[in-house]
């Protein structure tokens, strides 16, 4: 306390809320008991018992409606603190009183501005004070400092406005949807604007935004389609959500520097956008931030990029070149969604996934080179990337999602590591120019699709250490040459060699013990296949439209053959129905125009409908 004088007590004093504050400090040191004496206005509300407290105040502060007001002794100025509306203020006028927030509401308006005149005596615009009114010019008095929310929003006719350098406050959408507003001069005073402050003025050309301001509101430009140019402020904080969004004819924009984030969707179509300037304290770009911007070619990221989001640069058609800094840890699905000109990207060394759809559809991309230290490559993360004629996969790669490269119709080969254990659905489906591939012992699946398409491909190797081959995995490979199958395999996919049909022969090998549904269907140059005695069950179409097979062995266990069977198999010339089958399913044997006799056992108790039907023989 000794080191405290009169007069930085005083200072200290003024910051006190309560009335035990004030008594216990003229009792605490005897040269602090003039204190209160020293005030000439109430720094705290007062009552009858405490009012004597401060003896030489000739201003009283009223902070809320329910304040004892006091006129006596030496009071020259009341000053009211609170909210007052103008139609109370109209109605109990006193010549001592000042009023510091007197406001202005939407029925005061209709009330008392005769056209649209604001009076010289407000302090606040209230919520929605002029809204959707036919104001057409709006002068603003030096008295105002808070225009509150929707203040102006929806007003048709508003093409102008100037705030004058007392406002240090405008509430959210203060100025929205004001389809004729073309200009504005904010006031200095200002330091942020609120959410949706012009959303939907889509004739505003020109705005003038003081260097005060740090911080933009949720889509606090959304939709404001005219706006060719912003020059914000050097120095900022914050950028909210579609801040920008739909801005379409917005060219250029300079970020200000203490922005570390921009958030989902801040610059989503605005599709004349050709130029970003990034500061070095951007960490993260959101989902969707630059999606659809058409006109954007060249991307040049900040070197301290942490994150880039979900679809952050999706549909951006003109893009041509990225280069992502290595200290970027993330990227989004999505990213770079149907960047159709993207030829060149850069990704960062540290990056260990690569999202879902990343890279899909970027037409344009030829070749790629992923991280040393990638581990997953995820859903059709090169999806549709039809130009793309090569890929080294790193050795730390340790799982390839469905559909990773699936429609890369230029794509030669691929390499896959040995880390690789399954080659998921879709993997290489329309592959169209694949030709070979080898697969390596590690591999344990080829799962369903996962060659489908692939036309050019004409020789296939498998692993003994493969066990499963998935539903359609080589259908429709028009060119693919007969291969072996290792007996390690335990089970072939519905489909798998469906319209496959440069193969002329086949061997199913003996740890297979059924024969899928449709699974040589449609094989056109298929003569003959060698069915070992261990199947038991033969599904559906399983040989439908072989129209090249003479003849077939079929195994002596077989209880059932099932619906279209041999279906338009027309070479088939001769066949040995098993003495333990009881069922022959419909059209088994439909239009198999070569058969000339046949023998059906006493054991079958089932014919179904059409099933010799165009077939010459007798039964």
């Amino acid at each position: 306390m000794q080191k405290l004088d009169a007069n930085i007590m005083f200072v200290v004093a003024q910051q006190f809320r309560s009335v035990s504050d004030f008594v216990t400090l003229e009792m605490v040191c005897k040269k602090f008991q003039d204190t209160n004496n020293r005030f000439h206005y109430n720094p705290i509300p007062l009552d009858k018992k405490f009012r004597k407290l401060f003896p030489a105040i000739e201003t009283f502060y009223v902070y809320s409606e329910q304040d004892k007001i006091y006129t006596d002794m030496n009071i020259k100025k009341v000053v009211i603190l609170y909210d007052v509306n103008f139609e109370t203020f109209l109605k109990q006028q006193k010549k001592k009183y000042v009023y510091t927030k007197l406001e202005l509401s939407k029925e005061n308006c209709v009330k008392y501005c005769e056209n649209f005149k604001i009076p010289n005596a407000i302090n606040i615009l209230g919520t929605e004070c002029f809204s959707e009114s036919d104001i057409s010019k709006a002068t603003i008095p030096s008295s105002v400092f808070s225009i509150g929310k929707g203040c102006f929003s929806s007003c048709k006719k508003l093409s102008k406005i100037v705030f004058p350098p007392t406002v240090n406050f405008v509430g959210e959408n203060c100025l929205s949807d004001c389809d004729n507003l073309v200009s504005v001069a904010l006031s200095s005073g200002i330091k942020s604007l609120a959410d949706g402050t012009f959303s939907g003025c889509k004739a505003l050309t020109n705005i003038v935004i003081p260097q005060t301001v740090v911080s933009f509101g949720a889509k606090c430009f959304y939709q404001c389609s005219s706006l060719g140019f912003v020059n914000l402020p050097n120095v900022g904080s914050s950028i909210g959500k579609k801040c920008f969004n739909q801005c379409t004819s917005l060219k250029t924009i300079t970020i200000p520097i203490g922005v570390n984030v921009l958030d989902s969707d801040t610059f989503y179509q605005c599709s004349s956008m050709t130029k970003i300037d990034f500061p070095n304290s951007l960490t993260s770009i959101e989902g969707n931030c630059f999606s659809e911007c058409h006109s954007l070619e060249n991307m040049y990221l900040p070197r301290n990029l942490v994150r880039l989001g979900g679809s952050v640069f999706q549909g951006c058609k003109g893009l041509l070149d990225v280069n992502i800094p290595n200290t970027t840890k993330y990227i989004g699905s999505r990213c770079f969604y149907y960047c159709s000109k993207l030829s060149n990207v850069v990704l960062p060394l540290s990056l260990t996934v690569i999202k879902a759809s990343t890279f899909c559809g970027c037409v344009s991309l030829h070749s790629i080179l992923l991280p040393t230290d990638l581990k997953l490559l995820k859903k059709g993360c090169f999806y549709d990337c039809s130009s793309l004629t090569e890929v080294t996969l790193p050795s730390t790669l340790t799982e390839i999602k469905d559909g990773c490269f699936s429609g890369c119709t230029s794509l030669l080969n691929l390499n896959v590591p040995t880390t690789i254990t399954h080659f998921s659905e879709y993997l290489t489906n329309g592959c169209l120019s694949f030709k070979t591939i080898s697969i390596s012992d590690s591999v344990v699946s080829l799962d369903g699709n996962c060659f489908e398409r692939c036309i050019s491909l004409k020789t296939v190797s498998l692993p003994t250490s493969l066990t499963f081959i998935g539903s359609k995995c080589f259908s429709k490979c028009y060119s693919l040459l007969p291969f072996q199958i290792p007996t390690s395999v335990k089970s072939i996919g519905e489909e798998c060699f469906y319209e496959c049909i440069k193969f002329d022969s086949f061997t199913i090998p003996t740890s297979v013990d059924k024969i899928s549904a449709g699974c040589f269907c449609s094989c056109s140059s298929l003569k003959n296949i060698d069915i070992h005695s261990g199947i038991t069950l033969i599904e559906e179409n399983a040989f439908c439209s072989c129209s090249a097979l003479q003849k077939i062995e079929l195994p002596q266990d077989l209880t059932f053959l099932p619906n279209q069977c041999f279906y338009e198999c027309n070479s088939l010339s001769a066949l040995n129905i098993p003495q333990k089958v009881q069922f022959i399913g419909d059209a088994c044997f439909y239009n198999c125009s070569s058969l000339s006799g046949i023998s059906v056992p006493s054991t079958v108790t089932f014919i179904g409908s059409f099933c010799f039907h165009k077939c010459n023989l007798v039964v």
